[in-house]
């Protein structure tokens, strides 16, 4: 059980565009028209952590990418109408029925034009979204999930030039779930290089610090593990 991986409390949310065809014909989901597939997708969601958000599917959503699209998974136009909710990640989803008791769901995630796509199949709505899930977190887990790897990371980070930013930038550092300890140094006049123990890749670090948007990465030096980044609260 130690060596599974355990997810903190910043997780990514994912935007997830959502075209089914059943025997009432083909819809998008969007939070102006629920469905029981959505429904039962957000439960198992809540269960294994992972933040769903479905579109408003208004009008400007409509404009900016069809049903047509969503359907044929057009990644690039549905990653620009994604900009307006701001999501770390997106899903992209499609569900039919090939068979009498046989859903068929084609899944596309990422973001930045990064993507992973893959197949689920369920005998119902309800083990098609179940099954959507639990790959979903498994997904997500090998990004931002907590693993036994430990690792050490030097982190420089600019724009600190007060006490009170001192300690915030403490604070948020020692609050993420991967980091073990934080320890300063070196001080200058504008900046603190602190010293990272964690749990995780340092890859892992970086992905959860981005989902904050509290610390804007400036560079990596992968050959000694530091970061560089501006404080931006």
């Amino acid at each position: 059980m130690s060596d599974l991986p355990v997810w903190g409390s910043n997780r990514p949310s994912v935007l997830s565009w959502m075209a089914i065809d059943d025997e009432s014909g083909r819809q998008v989901l969007g939070e102006a028209n629920p469905s029981l597939f959505a429904k039962t997708l957000n439960q198992a969601a809540r269960a294994r952590g992972v933040p769903l958000l479905l579109p408003l599917w208004d009008l400007e959503d409509s404009r900016g990418v069809s049903s047509s699209e969503i359907w044929g998974r057009f990644l690039g136009r549905i990653e620009a109408a994604s900009k307006r909710y701001s999501p770390d990640k997106i899903l992209v989803f499609r569900a039919e029925s090939e068979f009498s008791n046989q859903w068929r769901g084609d899944w596309s995630l990422g973001e930045g034009g990064q993507w992973r796509s893959g197949t689920v199949y369920g005998e119902s709505q309800a083990q098609l979204a179940t099954a959507l899930v639990g790959v979903l977190a498994s997904v997500l887990s090998e990004q931002y999930a907590v693993t036994s790897t430990r690792s050490e990371v030097r982190l420089t980070v600019e724009g600190i030039t007060e006490i009170q930013d001192y300690a915030e930038v403490s604070r948020y550092l020692e609050g993420l779930t991967q980091v073990m300890s934080v320890q300063p140094v070196r001080i200058l006049t504008d900046m603190v290089e602190f010293k990272l123990r964690s749990e995780g890749e340092v890859q892992q670090i970086i992905d959860v610090i981005a989902l904050d948007r509290k610390l804007s990465l400036l560079r990596l030096d992968e050959s000694s593990s530091t970061l560089w980044y501006r404080w931006t609260p």
